[in-house]
């Protein structure tokens, strides 16, 4: 399951600090009280872009299909 693998990704990334949260945040179904602790890493839209170009590039080929499909019509 991707579940698992994106589960050994955050360990691996962020330690402790993900094995906490993993421990006071259920899986599935959420609690009704918030999880507070606070992430001390920021995020850097362009540093996450690197990692996540092919999502963008993919998002960006649909919705030029779609515009196409839509002035075809």
């Amino acid at each position: 399951m991707i579940i698992k693998e994106e589960e050994k990704f955050l360990e691996k990334e962020f330690g402790e600090e993900y094995s906490d949260y993993k421990k006071n945040v259920p899986r599935f179904i959420p609690k009704l009280k918030p999880y507070k602790k606070k992430t001390q890493k920021i995020y850097k839209f362009f540093e996450v872009f690197k990692f996540e170009k092919s999502t963008f590039y993919l998002i960006l080929f649909l919705l030029t299909i779609g515009l196409i499909l839509i002035y075809i019509k």
